[in-house]
């Protein structure tokens, strides 16, 4: 049996249907493209947050050759940076030593450090308790290394100004001035941590003193109360032998 042959205006339906179709599909496929693309695009843009971890780094010039290095000390295991000029010499140098102290060192053309900044647990020039908490100091280094100029501040008292200079391997000349834990100031020279000259403010009234190879004071001049002149002489074991008036 033969079916019917559909009418046009059937065929011109159902191909209407096929079109609409096609074209419903067309869009939806834009749509999920366009997203795609979006979602691409947003992929590549957004920062890509990652932690790189080692042990050193160590950045080249052209050339090859090391200008900085950041790194862990193989002695003390504390952080470093190092900076390097053209010829290989370090220029620049800063981190955390040993004994806790962090340092700033500025070195010149020769790989010599001329200037040094930090804050430590030592002692500064002339003594004081061992347990000192946060020294800052300044230090300015002769072209020699023999001569220094040190510039000092912590907890324990007002800061204090320390210049020295070697003369020969056994022998160092220095000079102390600075403020007493009393508010009182001082000027010292001395060699090889010994005082041997000590001017100084006592109770408002100026006074110096001068001291033997053991330290032990032997003259001692000054203006007493009122202002009149004081002076002694004293032996080894610190009796007065002279004075006047």
């Amino acid at each position: 049996m033969t079916e019917p042959m559909p009418d046009l205006g059937t065929v011109l339906a159902r191909l209407e249907g096929v079109e609409k179709q096609n074209r419903n599909l067309k869009q939806v496929g834009a749509v999920l493209a366009i997203l795609l693309g979006i979602g691409f695009l947003l992929g590549v843009a957004a920062p890509k947050s990652r932690t790189i971890e080692a042990d050193r780094f160590v950045l080249t010039d052209g050339k090859g050759a090391s200008r900085m290095v950041m790194a862990l000390s193989e002695k003390s295991g504390e952080p470093y940076l190092s900076l390097t000029d053209a010829k290989g010499k370090e220029r620049f140098w800063v981190g955390i030593q040993r004994d806790e102290a962090v340092f700033a060192h500025f070195l010149d053309t020769k790989g010599r450090k001329r200037v040094a900044v930090g804050v430590d647990q030592t002692q500064s020039p002339g003594g004081g308790p061992s347990d000192r908490q946060g020294s800052a100091s300044l230090e300015l280094v002769g072209g020699s290394g023999d001569d220094h100029i040190q510039i000092f501040s912590d907890d324990y008292g007002p800061p204090l100004l320390y210049i020295s200079s070697k003369n020969g391997p056994k022998v160092t000349n220095f000079v102390r001035l600075g403020v007493d834990m009393g508010g009182e100031a001082f000027l010292n020279f001395g060699r090889n941590n010994l005082e041997q000259i000590i001017l100084q403010l006592n109770q408002g009234s100026p006074e110096i003193s001068f001291t033997d190879t053991e330290a032990r004071t032997r003259f001692k001049a000054g203006l007493g109360p009122g202002g009149s002149p004081d002076l002694a002489a004293f032996s080894k074991d610190g009796k007065v032998i002279w004075s006047a008036p």
